[in-house]
């Protein structure tokens, strides 16, 4: 019951967001400024863009639902599991590890077939994985060596081929029938992981596989929002509702039968993992998210780069997903939970127009609209303030902390020119070329990247001095305040600093001094 009132008042909610939506395009369309058509156009864009966003993200998340628990719990129905580790130039000491927390969960050692599956083929690797068989003589522990990059056997270039090369051995394993996938760097996170995981397949026939919680490793305060803990611990139990769950790379478990239905790995998109959820769902198989967490990465990216390229791929893998991959014989829900991501992604590029209106505005008195800043919100607030109370509920319902829900406005709006590349990307590659994947690196390297962030550094500089210049026209000048206008000036300023502040995370005054000294050294060699 208590779970139906829950859904209940996230439904109203979401019907409000939805009807005061409508009534602000309708008004907004209306009242647009054709004295400046390219601005108003602009805006009109913009709005259009986020509205459909935010209606499909209203419908795939407004009832949500968390499964019961699940646990084997004795040692003699517990299947053998045959859990793969790809690895291509990550320390050694971090595969390690991982390996180590594989073999050590509450899970019998010989009932676990772990291959470490090395794309560099390094000696080191290789002798790392001698001694871990060597020291855990129950399990079976295996070093392998796909196929080279340019050989005709492999099938996919990165990741991908990586696994589907120890998938083709394992198929010869009629003894494993679930196959888990972790990345090298994810160490296991509840110690009853695999139990979890495995109830649920065991008891849902229907289920290609079980995704968990990946935590990462972060600065206190995760700065970057590499947590991503309201998409894990609130926006997955939606799609577990919609049956529309897709894998995350790590803290996954598949049945082997539907890795044979869709023909292994998928090599088509930049990654495996979200393309190889949709051809399970095209095939009328499910995923069930379990909230526990499965997955714990020793490194998050901490510095502009690492980051840039890791969201890089997610958002360009997302929206070539929306703009080309196949989706028949899912349902509708389906359908609109797999291109939410990617058109999530394209959205935020209206976030650097929204920003930049209050700042045409204050400093130059031009805008979209033919209407006073009052009436704007007037129209424009009831739909904002709805739209944040139906993420505040949701966080709430599922024990997601507001700060989550701020940190991912943060990083979707200041990272809306590298999700503009990837769309970019995405429109020159078309369906059948794809781009290129890099591995991310496992290792901070910080540094001043102000060069990396210099389009969010300007709309963080213009919105400052418009702000700035409003209150000095106020007590120079006596002038009114354009009150209404000078708060969205505040908080996309808001919204767009922190990028600007990541781009020297790490960095002391000590650091750049050293960095100044060794290059007068250099200078007078």
């Amino acid at each position: 019951m208590n779970n139906f009132i829950r859904n209940l008042e996230i439904k109203i909610v979401g019907l409000i967001v939805l009807v005061s939506g409508t009534l602000y395009l309708s008004w907004m369309f209306m009242s647009l400024n054709w004295d400046n058509p390219v601005l108003a156009l602009l805006f009109a864009l913009a709005n259009i863009l986020a509205a459909i966003s935010i209606f499909i993200a209203i419908i795939n998340y407004t009832s949500f639902s968390i499964p019961e628990v699940r646990l084997i719990e004795e040692d003699d129905e517990l299947p053998i599991v045959g859990v793969i580790i790809p690895t291509y130039k990550e320390p050694v000491d971090m595969v390690r590890r991982t390996a180590v927390s594989v073999l050590t969960q509450n899970y019998p050692e010989d009932k676990i077939v772990l291959i470490i599956s090395d794309d560099a083929h390094d000696v080191a690797v290789k002798a790392m994985v001698h001694n871990l068989d060597a020291q855990y003589v129950n399990a079976n522990i295996l070093y392998f060596e796909p196929p080279l990059k340019d050989d005709p056997n492999r099938r996919g270039e990165a990741k991908s081929g990586n696994l589907n090369a120890v998938y083709d051995k394992l198929l010869e394993l009629e003894d494993i029938q679930y196959i888990e996938t972790r990345d090298a760097d994810d160490e296991v996170g509840h110690p009853d992981f695999l139990r979890h995981a495995l109830a649920h397949l065991i008891h849902n026939t229907d289920a290609a596989y079980v995704q968990t919680i990946k935590e990462v490793a972060t600065t206190p305060g995760d700065p970057f929002g590499n947590l991503e803990g309201f998409f894990y611990r609130s926006l997955m139990l939606s799609k577990n509702k919609t049956k529309s769950v897709f894998p995350c790379g790590s803290g996954l478990v598949w049945r082997k039968d539907a890795l044979v239905s869709i023909g292994g790995f998928p090599i088509w998109n930049v990654v495996e993992d979200f393309q190889s959820g949709a051809e399970a769902m095209r095939r009328g198989w499910r995923g069930i998210f379990i909230p526990i967490v499965g997955a714990i990465g020793q490194v998050s990216p901490e510095d502009i780069e690492s980051l840039y390229k890791q969201r890089g791929t997610w958002a360009l893998d997302s929206i070539r997903y929306m703009l080309y991959g196949d989706k028949s014989g899912m349902n509708i829900r389906q359908k609109l939970n797999m291109i939410e991501p990617g058109l999530a992604y394209i959205t935020s590029i209206a976030s650097i127009i929204f920003a930049l209106i209050p700042v045409m505005s204050l400093l130059f008195g031009i805008g979209p609209l033919s209407v006073d800043s009052f009436e704007y919100f007037l129209y424009l607030g009831p739909y904002m303030l709805s739209m944040n109370l139906f993420m505040y509920l949701r966080a709430l319902r599922s024990g997601v902390s507001m700060g989550s829900i701020i940190r991912s406005y943060q990083t979707l709006f200041g990272l809306s020119p590298v999700y503009f590349r990837a769309f970019l990307q995405a429109l020159k590659f078309g369906r059948n070329r794809k781009p290129k994947y890099i591995v991310t690196r496992k290792t901070h390297k910080h540094g001043v990247y102000l060069k990396d962030v210099y389009i969010q550094l300007v709309v963080v500089m213009l919105l400052f001095l418009s702000i700035t210049g409003e209150f000095s026209q106020y007590f120079h000048y006596g002038e009114s305040i354009d009150f209404f206008t000078t708060i969205w000036a505040v908080f996309y300023l808001y919204l767009f600093q922190r990028i600007v502040m990541n781009s020297i995370h790490g960095v002391t005054v000590s650091s750049l001094l050293g960095i100044k000294k060794q290059k007068y050294i250099f200078q007078n060699a």
